[in-house]
């Protein structure tokens, strides 16, 4: 049986190893030539450190889950208490391997984003793919596991693990052309047993160029193993198949055409109301900053103590004698005129959510924000949480000549336009939701740029039943000084 001592030593030591993956992602955010060759280093050691602890967080993740199912199958020889409480217990230490690996995973998508920031239309392809928060079980997750132990830089080339990331879904490594830090190729790894404890892994590579696809050719030569012999892998036939998909996948986002028109919007993110909000914060009580019409931030500092101790705490366990003030605070948010007011409650770092890096946003650790800031909502030295009145986007979007209406009976918007005997319709408008509540976007942006959205879907007289996609892409101007 897993122990509440178990799981914290297996969240302390992956703490460990997160706070040193946060040492070296710090310092590549210095001017260059500070520190030079060490620092490669540290950056080679930076994604095998931080696979190991996700995948350790993965496989106990697993055996918790193998063990809720041996509870359920004796459910009728222990007492209803008992089970009950062990039920709540294993689902508990569940959610705290799964916030763990949340602030892995974040730690991974800033490492990744340095090399696919600009690779637009690749991470498009990405994000079509299904999202694989969990290393991969069995044979195939410890061979990947063991390749990005071994093999991290070859021929001027970085090879980046996709398993340490939220948006890399194609494949599962990239080579990155250290030259130009740009994209070479995309390579899918396939692992099969050959002996007790010898594993063979095939590596299929897919790029532009020649000279791209063969950088594993000859590799024991570069490692002065020139004449060692390559154990052949045999693939079985399902997973020949699946790998002969994956190919095709991964060879399509290597000729995909850009966008056919685009749409620069500026605006104010109100990124400075968190910095504002986190250096305000105190651990006897909530504070609030107000975002724009309809959005309330509110923050709590928590005790210093370890990760494990503050995952494994029941959260808002203790609040109720610490909010004074929301219900003033949010009475800020109402607009008196309306009989349409929802509250909305969110988060931008709660404990209990799986983190996925949102389709065209940037990650946390490369927002214009001091460092310090970024720490304490990645580490959970401060919990912020959020509380949204959709109302005004409502009436935002109305007065731009769209149909808005809430969802009867759930948490959503359906938004609509009439263009001509045509309906043009906005759909996963949740989507647009998230920019604003959790990436701080100006509700007038998303009007504005819906609006433009469809004057051009207007202008371009589309026929019935046509599907157009929106790219959205985040960028930040110059840091402030």
């Amino acid at each position: 049986m897993v122990s509440r001592a178990t799981i914290k030593t297996l969240v302390d030591e992956s703490e460990a190893k997160y706070q040193e993956c946060w040492e070296t992602l710090s310092r590549l955010t210095k001017p260059k030539g500070t520190e030079g060759a060490e620092l490669f280093e540290d950056m080679l050691e930076f994604q095998p450190t931080l696979a190991r602890a996700l995948y350790d967080l993965s496989e106990m993740h697993r055996t918790l889950h193998q063990e809720k199912q041996s509870v359920v199958a004796k459910k009728e020889h222990v007492s209803p208490e008992w089970f009950r409480h062990r039920m709540k217990l294993l689902d508990g230490y569940q959610k705290v391997i799964k916030a763990t690996i949340s602030i892995g995973k974040q730690l991974g998508d800033a490492f990744a984003w340095l090399f696919y920031g600009n690779e637009t239309e690749h991470l498009r392809e990405h994000y079509k793919q299904q999202a694989q928060f969990h290393a991969p079980p069995g044979i195939g997750g410890l061979g990947e596991l063991k390749f990005i132990e071994d093999v991290r830089y070859i021929k001027g080339h970085l090879v980046l693990y996709h398993g340490i990331t939220t948006f890399l879904r194609l494949g599962d490594i990239s080579f990155i052309n250290m030259d130009g830090l740009n994209l070479s190729a995309v390579g899918e790894l396939k692992t099969t047993q050959i002996a007790e404890d010898q594993l063979s892994i095939m590596v299929t590579t897919v790029g532009q160029t020649k000279e791209s696809v063969s950088l594993l050719v000859d590799a024991n030569a570069d490692k002065g193993k020139a004449d060692d012999e390559p154990v052949p892998c045999l693939l079985p036939q399902n997973m020949r198949g699946r790998l002969d998909r994956q190919v095709a996948s991964i060879g399509g986002s290597f000729d995909l055409p850009g966008p056919t028109d685009g749409l620069n919007v500026e605006t104010d993110a109100h990124l400075d109301k968190l910095p504002t909000l986190c250096k305000g914060l105190k651990p006897s009580s909530f504070t609030f900053e107000k975002i724009g019409d309809g959005l309330l931030l509110m923050g709590i500092k928590t005790a210093k103590r370890s990760l494990a101790s503050k995952l494994m705490t029941p959260i808002g366990s203790s609040w109720n004698n610490k909010m004074h003030g929301l219900e003033g605070e949010a009475q800020h948010l109402l607009d008196r005129e309306s009989t349409e007011n929802e509250i909305w409650f969110g988060g931008i770092n709660v404990p209990t959510s799986e983190y996925q890096l949102t389709p065209g946003a940037v990650p946390l650790f490369w927002w214009p924000l001091d460092l310090d800031v970024i720490k304490a909502i990645l580490f959970h030295e401060a919990l912020v949480l959020s509380v949204y009145n959709p109302v005004h986007l409502v009436t935002k979007l109305r007065n731009a000549g769209f149909k808005a209406e809430s969802l009867a009976g759930q948490r959503g918007i359906k938004v609509e336009k009439v263009i001509g005997d045509k309906t043009l319709v906005i759909e996963n408008f949740d989507y647009f939701i998230n920019l604003v509540t959790g990436h701080f976007f100006d509700e007038q942006a998303v009007v504005e740029s819906l609006t433009s959205f469809s004057e051009k879907a207007e202008s371009t007289g589309m026929p019935p039943y046509t599907k157009i996609e929106m790219q959205i892409q985040q960028h930040f101007g110059p840091k402030p000084a």
